[in-house]
């Protein structure tokens, strides 16, 4: 019993020991999202808020990058047996503005501050959200938010003699401040979107085989790409039907695989008869969609089918007999548009 409970304290020493070789830091930065690099090992980066678990103790040097602002090179402790956090303020970029009017003389506000008359040129301005105000010579006044960013060159000429802003354009985009949430991150801009999602409201047209002898064709419609409603025809093998699809999608930004299951109602006209029959069919299959933009998508899927149990025997005997090669696979390349 002695031996037993000093092996067991001797294997607990040996745990702690080990756990205590390893450290544990946190890195936290305003505004999130900005990517850590370990110099050392710069195959290693993750977007804040970040944490490194389980690290050799030592000294690390950080690089924390984000669009439209100033890169930080630092070094943090990693502490044996403990969990660090770090936190840093990431400042903007400043880059230069060209600022016009016509007449020139106008003053010119940023962010409520008066920083000069124009024609103001390669004047220091702050990426991220900016306000600017131009006040005429004669006391007219005009102003427009912009959202400032680094890979795009910032100017504006305003002409007050213009009344229309349509015939009075900016160089640079101004924002909607009347939907603008206040309380979004100030150096996000339209290249920071990605093209995630389906649209609520889809169109599609597929082609390809549905096991039958000849080319099938798909048109339909669908939900935020769940809900599928559809209709088929294949003039080869004389088979019409419509089909019903829940789609289980795992999106991927500008891709996305999913898995599919639903049911499918076809209609045949038997040999050596003058009516029209109609089978159903369980259907199970899985797809990948490419997404270029947010409202095109490029889609090709796989899909195999059963009879349903509960048709009768005898409309399953006059599919086989005029559809003997019946494929229970089938496969589906389609286009879809999204609103």
């Amino acid at each position: 019993m002695y031996k037993l409970t000093l092996t067991l304290l001797l294997y607990i020493s040996t745990l702690n020991c080990y756990a205590q070789t390893k450290g544990h830091f946190n890195i936290t930065t305003n505004p999130s999202s900005a990517t850590v690099i370990l110099t050392e090992f710069p195959d290693i980066q993750k977007i804040t808020p970040a944490s490194f678990n389980d690290y050799k103790p030592m000294l690390y040097r950080l690089r924390i990058e984000r669009q439209n602002c100033i890169p930080i090179d630092t070094t943090i402790h990693c502490l044996p047996g403990r969990i660090i956090d770090y936190h840093f303020e990431l400042e903007a970029r400043i880059v230069t503005c060209n600022i016009n009017s016509d007449p020139a003389g106008a003053q010119v506000y940023i962010n409520d501050n008066k920083v000069g008359i124009t024609p103001l040129n390669n004047y220091p301005i702050r990426c991220g959200i900016n306000k600017i105000v131009l006040i005429s010579p004669d006391n007219v006044k005009w102003q427009e938010t912009f959202v400032v960013n680094e890979d795009t060159p910032f100017a504006i000429h305003h002409n007050f003699k213009w009344i229309t802003s349509a015939n009075n354009p900016t160089y640079s985009q101004p924002i909607n401040v009347d939907s603008f949430d206040t309380d979004m991150d100030l150096y996000d801009t339209e290249s920071d979107k990605s093209f995630g999602g389906f649209g609520a409201f889809g169109l599609y047209t597929m082609i390809g085989s549905n096991g039958a002898k000849g080319t099938s064709y798909r048109y339909g419609a669908d939900l935020f790409h769940y809900l599928r409603v559809w209709g088929e025809s294949n003039n080869e093998s004389d088979i019409k039907g419509f089909g019903l699809e829940g789609v289980l999608p795992l999106d991927m930004d500008k891709a996305a695989f999913y898995l599919k299951g639903g049911l499918v109602s076809r209609s045949f006209e038997p040999l050596n008869t003058n009516g029209r029959q109609s089978i159903k069919f369980a259907t199970l299959g899985a797809g990948l969609s490419i997404k270029p933009s947010p409202h095109f998508q490029i889609f090709a899927e796989f899909e195999f089918g059963v009879y349903d149990e509960e048709e009768y025997q005898e409309t399953i005997d006059l599919w086989e007999n005029k559809y003997n090669s019946f494929s229970s696979g089938g496969g589906w390349i389609g286009i879809r548009v999204a609103f």
